[in-house]
This record gives C-alpha cells, sequence and structure tokens, in this order.
C-alpha cells in the first residue's frame, strides 16, 4: 500500500526543518502580541534558524519530488501481484485481434478455454503459441523444478497441442505454434502486441513454486510500462527460435 502523504511529514528530515518554523513562527506571533519580550540578538537568531530551516526544507521536499517524477512510469511494471489476480484467457482476450502465449506448457490458458478459442477464431482472431517442446530432455527437468511425477510436463503440453490442433482442423489458417527446446524463466499472454492498445501479463516461473503460487506483472503499450517492450521482444526472438508445428508462417500479421 502506498504510503499516505500526510504520514511523510514525520520523517526527521522533515520533521525538524517544519518544528523549526513552527517554533520561530509562534515565537514571532508571541513576540508580535506582547506576550513575551525578544531583544535584537534573539531576533536575528530566530532570523537565522527560520532561513535555515525554510532551505532545508525546501531542499529536501525538491529532491522527493524530483525522484517521485520517476516513479509512475515504473510503477505498474515493477509491481508483482499474486496468481490469483491473473486475468483470465477468457477477458483478456474478449476484444483482441491477436493472442500471443509463450511458455512450457500454457496449458491452463489453452485447456479450459477451447469453445471460447474457437469462438474468437471465428471473428477471425488469430493466435501464436510457442511452447516446450514434449520430446524433449527439458520436459523431465520441469518435472523435477516443480515437483511433479515424470512426464507429467510432457502430458500437458500434449494437451494443448491437441486443443490447438483441433481449433486448427476447424478454423485453418489462424494458428501458428512453434515448439522450443529450453525453459524459459517465465511465461507471456500477449493482446494485440502491436497495437497501441496492447497488453502482456508475464508469469514468472521458480523452483519448487506452484501455479498457484507464482507471481506476476501485467503491463500495457498506452501505459508506458517500460518493460512493455522488453517482454514483447522476448516473445518475437522465442517464436522466430521455434519450430513450427501448425502453421507456417513466422511473420507476425496485423489485421
Amino acid at each position: 500500500m502506498a504510503q499516505k502523504e500526510w504520514t511523510r511529514w514525520l520523517r526527521l528530515d522533515r520533521l525538524v526543518p517544519f518544528l523549526t518554523l513552527f517554533g520561530a513562527g509562534l515565537l514571532g506571533t508571541l513576540a508580535l502580541l506582547g506576550k513575551i519580550q525578544v531583544d535584537l540578538a534573539h531576533g536575528a537568531i530566530i532570523t537565522i534558524l527560520v532561513l535555515l530551516a525554510s532551505d532545508a526544507l525546501v531542499a529536501r521536499i525538491g529532491v522527493l519530488e524530483r525522484i517521485e517524477e520517476k516513479l509512475p512510469s515504473s510503477k505498474a511494471s515493477t509491481t508483482l501481484r499474486p496468481h490469483s489476480l491473473i486475468v483470465k484467457t477468457s477477458e483478456q482476450a474478449a476484444t483482441a485481434r491477436e493472442i500471443c502465449i509463450c511458455g512450457i506448457h500454457n496449458s491452463l490458458a489453452i485447456v479450459p478455454h477451447e469453445g471460447f478459442l474457437k469462438a474468437r477464431l471465428k471473428d477471425e482472431m488469430k493466435i501464436k503459441v510457442v511452447l516446450l517442446d514434449p520430446s524433449s530432455d527439458n520436459t523431465r527437468v520441469w518435472d523435477r523444478i516443480t515437483n511433479k511425477e515424470p512426464g507429467s510436463t510432457s502430458r500437458q503440453i500434449e494437451s494443448s497441442l491437441s486443443v490447438l490442433r483441433v481449433l486448427d482442423s476447424a478454423l485453418g489458417g489462424l494458428i501458428q505454434v512453434r515448439l522450443v527446446d529450453i525453459i524459459l524463466p517465465f511465461s507471456i499472454f500477449g493482446v494485440d502486441l502491436e497495437r497501441p492498445w496492447g497488453s502482456i501479463t508475464v508469469e514468472y516461473q521458480f523452483f519448487g513454486v506452484a501455479t498457484d503460487q507464482r507471481p506476476h506483472i501485467r503491463m500495457s503499450r498506452n501505459g508506458r510500462d517500460e518493460w512493455y517492450e522488453f517482454y514483447k521482444s522476448q516473445f518475437d526472438l522465442v517464436f522466430k527460435d521455434g519450430r513450427s508445428v501448425i502453421g507456417d508462417s513466422s511473420q507476425r500479421e496485423i489485421a
């Protein structure tokens, strides 16, 4: 939770000069009201203290404001969110013209949403997918990393491929699927990556961490998130490196 504005004044670097100003102002007010007597020497000292406190306070506020000016552009892209807040496929791709999916098996983004994806393909939405090759030795490595029984990862990849093949046979020409033999440190779900309203969800993958515990970040192109272009280029590089198993075009098409 963001720190409330008023609590920032409780920090010593702001509180000390503020209290000095307050104290000097109080003394000056009491002197003007005739409640206390202040001679010339003490008046000069109070004036100097006021000037020093004012200078210190203005300097500190100026530094903080310059720092804060740089924060908004990176705030959204550097905030990790729990898996429970991840946006579902049917919500992210509700009006998409193209979705780009990249990860180990991405079965949660594909298999339960076969009907939805088929409906969107009828609207001529394009789909690009990159998965780990189910015949790769790295599937066994991923089984170990995620504490799953041997063969689990290959079966999940095959489940995703099976759905994608069914969709391609029914609505061919809109799906491109490629396989890689490397373990990616994150999965990507991108929507209309090349368009001004494009968005990317990146979910990080760690050793021994279950799917429902993985953190993710969500970025948008119109939000000027500093990492948006980085992760978009990561998808492009992995897709280009993959072996085509469905579809044969490696060039992203824009409707």
